[in-house]
């Protein structure tokens, strides 16, 4: 079973998403935890790597390690710091090879109302958003 950890934002009944290049869907910050990483650890650099923000450990709430996929599970924590990402300011250093090209994993950023979720993020995404929110 593959695990990844992530980070959720909330601000005004939103959820800070990431635009998945090259897809229609939107994505909270998350990625592959490292052998040997800490799940909190692998959920802040995830986080700096695909938005530039930098979680402070101590604002994080753990929520559980909790079924995504049939293959995969998610390690999530909950943002309760003051200072939110801002989309304006964020940005993806974390890239990807597709058809020869080399391309970053996020190109856009927003708040996504929560009742916004099922036209912007996968399924597997809106069922455990809407689960744990």
């Amino acid at each position: 079973m593959e695990i990844s950890a992530g980070v959720i934002f909330l601000k005004d009944r939103a959820v800070f998403m990431g635009h998945a290049t090259e897809t229609p869907h939107w994505d909270i910050p998350k990625g592959h935890v490292e052998k040997g990483e800490s799940y909190i650890d692998a959920a802040i650099r995830e986080c700096e790597e695909e938005t530039g923000f930098v979680c402070d450990p101590v604002k994080l709430v753990p929520l559980g390690l909790l079924d995504y996929t049939r293959t995969k599970q998610l390690a999530l924590f909950l943002y309760v710091g003051d200072n939110m990402p801002e989309p304006e300011h964020s940005f993806c250093r974390s890239t990807f090879v597709k058809a020869g090209r080399t391309i970053t994993e996020m190109d856009g950023f927003k708040y996504v109302p929560i009742v916004d979720l099922e036209t912007h993020a996968r399924v597997s995404m809106i069922k455990l958003l809407t689960a744990i929110l």
